[in-house]
């Protein structure tokens, strides 16, 4: 998957009753569908169900190994997580409205049965493309334009390299929840080439880690984050690569 392919929603329902009911539920409901095969697993450890369907009329619509899944969902144990995957999205994921589309396409029979069944009015939460996107706070969004509006997008300058720390720097102190594979979509989108757009999320993380204390004691956290290193290691990058810019 590219980084900048449509993110994929994460679609829960909120059930009438516990999840793991919705989902014993749900296995009977599958079972009455001639062209769907059903599976039910329990976690290790736990007592959480889940529902894993194969859809095997889903090459009339010209997807090869379709799944679905009914989960407990594991950001929030009050609701269910449903998910679909094919093998050929490996290699062709789909955008933002065709996932949607599909979802309720194979699953929403489901759903609607279920509602039929039981006399409920459950229904599918499914985020809106925008909310998808990765989120700045103001001072780091800041931060973060000064950096990508005046970086020398092909070989990064001391100044560069000095205002993007000042991004991992601020990162840290306002406790931001940026993770690095956000990061490298918004480089990517800022026009960073791919190249920089990975290397840069990368140390971001490092630095990240760094400030956390996780990797080296205080006295190195200065060294490596001062900006005498800045310039040294943007030297030696530069003889390294015998003056020649990074690949794009």
């Amino acid at each position: 998957m590219s980084p900048l392919d449509d993110l994929l929603p994460n679609i829960t329902i909120k059930p009438d009753i516990s999840p793991n009911d919705f989902i014993s539920r749900m296995v009977e409901i599958a079972k009455c569908f001639s062209d769907i095969e059903c599976k039910v697993s329990e976690e290790r450890g736990e007592s959480a169900l889940s529902l894993s369907l194969t859809f095997n009329e889903a090459e009339h619509h010209g997807l090869d190994n379709l799944y679905g899944l009914f989960a407990v969902c594991p950001w929030n144990n009050e609701r269910v997580w449903v998910e679909l995957s094919s093998t050929i999205w490996a290699t062709s994921p789909p955008i933002y409205d065709q996932y949607v589309q599909y979802s309720k396409t194979f699953l929403g029979p489901l759903l609607k049965e279920y509602n039929k069944k039981f006399r409920t009015r459950c229904r599918f939460h499914i985020p809106k493309k925008e909310q998808l996107e990765p989120k700045l706070s103001p001072v780091i969004r800041k931060v973060f334009d000064r950096f990508v509006n005046s970086a020398n997008k092909s070989f990064l300058s001391t100044r560069d390299w000095r205002n993007f720390y000042s991004l991992v720097r601020v990162c840290h102190n306002r406790k931001a929840k940026l993770i690095s594979e956000e990061l490298e979509r918004l480089l990517l989108k800022a026009g960073f080439s791919e190249y920089y757009a990975e290397k840069l999320s990368c140390i971001y993380e490092h630095g990240r880690g760094i400030l956390r204390k996780e990797y080296y004691p205080e006295h190195i956290q200065k060294i490596l984050l001062s900006d005498e290193y800045i310039e040294k290691r943007r030297h030696i990058t530069s003889q390294s690569s015998g003056g020649s810019k990074p690949p794009r």
